[in-house]
């Protein structure tokens, strides 16, 4: 294939992403694996805390530990169940997910004194037991979880813990996204959609060098279909705006987000597929970081007047 009817074919694979600059030197895209599993997951969080923690990204926090919500998890495998911090320091992951048409598992007066007991795994949604999962792996003790740390049928315990989502989701370590689970009974951890798999095709310049070359197609941001069932949702844009760093799982990569940029897993870094920086931050700040869009403030301090 020539060089000129290479581009006329990258022209017409306007929806996909390529893993080469044909023009500038071979790139190669990363190994895409069907499945994403917990150690797959785990291994990829921490290289990106890992970077967040060099001295560049002077816009992620670097101590792990901050005032704990009200409520929280333990992923302690041999002691899950709700705990009440009283001020307790510590570190957290949270979880923003879609409840959808089926009801999960939830915190209410009645059963709140045996959730402060413990919580049977096995009563637990699959997505719910994936989130604690890959906390426990990244060594992070607790986790908070809206349905569980909210008393459900409490007005007051509502009114007082939805003042405070803006401050729990500023402060937790990591935000863990199930951006296309419609319900807490879809698994985040799973095979990845075969349509978002690469394309292999191959380019050959003038003087003959060729190069192998891959792409895929990136989710359209106006179809909620491929952008994911999360981002139907207002609350989730609040989540991930406000939260330092949030690892996506959608139907085809692990997107990584914090506030210098984005990072996916298997393919180009820098070009999430759903553009989260660009419509949740501003523009670069005087570090090189992504500084949080200022149109958001107002809606923070909106939510801490719950009607």
């Amino acid at each position: 294939m020539s060089l000129r009817s290479s581009y006329r074919r990258l022209r017409c694979l306007q929806r996909y992403q390529c893993a080469a600059v044909p023009s500038l030197r071979p790139m190669t895209a990363r190994h895409y694996s069907r499945h994403v599993g917990l150690t797959t997951a785990a291994d990829f969080v921490r290289q990106q805390i890992g970077t967040c923690m060099k001295e560049w990204h002077r816009s992620c926090p670097k101590t792990p530990a901050s005032t704990l919500p009200k409520r929280v998890i333990s992923t302690d495998p041999s002691a899950i169940r709700l705990i009440e911090t009283q001020g307790l320091v510590g570190q957290y992951a949270t979880l923003s997910h879609c409840w959808g048409n089926a009801q999960p598992l939830m915190t209410t007066m009645k059963t709140l004194p045996d959730m402060l007991t413990a919580i049977p795994e096995d009563r637990l949604p699959i997505l719910f037991i994936e989130a604690i999962r890959l906390a426990r792996e990244l060594d992070i003790p607790y986790i908070w979880i809206d349905s569980l740390c909210i008393v459900q049928d409490s007005p007051d315990d509502w009114e007082l813990e939805s003042a405070k989502m803006c401050e729990y989701y500023s402060n937790t370590w990591i935000n863990i996204a199930a951006v296309t689970s419609p319900d807490h009974t879809v698994s985040f951890l799973k095979d990845r959609d075969a349509r978002w798999s690469p394309v292999p095709f191959s380019l050959t310049e003038p003087s003959g060098q060729a190069y192998d070359l891959s792409a895929r197609r990136v989710p359209a941001m106006h179809d909620p279909r491929q952008r994911g069932s999360l981002f139907s949702r207002a609350w989730a844009y609040q989540e991930s705006a406000l939260a330092s760093r949030t690892i996506h799982f959608t139907d085809n990569d692990m997107v990584w987000e914090c506030r210098y940029g984005t990072e996916m897993h298997t393919f180009l870094a820098n070009h999430g597929p759903f553009g989260t920086s660009s419509m949740l931050f501003g523009e670069l700040d005087d570090s090189g970081g992504l500084s949080r869009c200022p149109r958001l403030d107002p809606w923070c301090q909106a939510l801490t007047r719950p009607t």
